[in-house]
């Protein structure tokens, strides 16, 4: 899956970097180029698995403490994909809902949009990575501590230390990603539906009055002559 990750994102890269002055110019591009590169990184980390574990007891891992830390870095900084969902369903509410122009998102708020996806991930990567979080003995590292031993230990006592304040962070950041996502989708559901609401009153009863007409037509001058000489002739005959 890894793999099959890594070339999909690498296709919609190439794709948008190869006209330079074309793709790139959309902002929704720049987007998606900044999620594809985000996805690249942590499929290559995720795709190593065990590989940069240390090489320590009763550990599968052929690495040290420094690949162990890349490792970890790099999977922390891949939860920054979902910041960026988050970002483009926000930037389809704007233009498809509140009809704001890409020059003026670009303009104003392009910049926060990739650090609102990025650093909050970036910061917690560089925070775990420096005080050495990381590690595993049979997976890839990353935190090596469940959530729920974060809230109390077998003693009863709570175990807070940076891996559980970062395992909270990132929970919570998913979340919230997921809440603001579904909240972005469900506006630009009832928008879209109001606007083919409003199309179909506007277009289908003229129609539906023209039908009308067409099944009874209004008599004419023309065709009220005809009536009475067509009677007079049967009055005669």
């Amino acid at each position: 899956s890894s793999s099959l990750s890594i070339f999909s994102s690498s296709v919609i890269i190439y794709m948008i970097c190869r006209e330079r002055k074309g793709k790139t110019s959309h902002i929704q591009n720049r987007l998606l180029l900044g999620i594809s590169i985000i996805d690249i990184l942590n499929s290559v980390a995720l795709g190593l698995s065990f590989v940069p574990a240390p090489n320590v007891e009763c550990s599968l891992g052929l690495g040290n403490i420094s690949t162990c830390n890349a490792q970890g870095f790099f999977l922390q900084l891949g939860l920054a994909a979902p910041g960026y969902t988050m970002v483009m369903s926000i930037y389809s509410l704007a233009t498809i809902s509140y009809k704001i122009r890409d020059k003026n998102i670009t303009v104003k708020h392009e910049v926060v949009m990739h650090a609102t996806a990025v650093f909050p991930m970036l910061l917690l990567a560089t925070i775990g990575a420096s005080n050495q979080v990381f590690f595993s003995f049979r997976g890839a590292c990353w935190i090596d501590v469940a959530l729920k031993d974060c809230f109390t230990t077998k003693e009863g006592n709570k175990r807070m230390g940076v891996d559980c304040y970062i395992l909270y962070a990132s929970f919570i950041w998913c979340l919230f990603t997921v809440f603001a996502i579904t909240i972005s989708l469900v506006q630009i559901y009832r928008a879209i539906r109001k606007r083919a609401t409003t199309m179909k009153r506007f277009v289908f009863q003229p129609m539906q009055h023209q039908n009308i007409e067409d099944e009874h037509p209004r008599p004419t001058k023309d065709s009220s002559k005809l009536d009475r000489v067509a009677k007079d002739s049967a009055t005669q005959a």
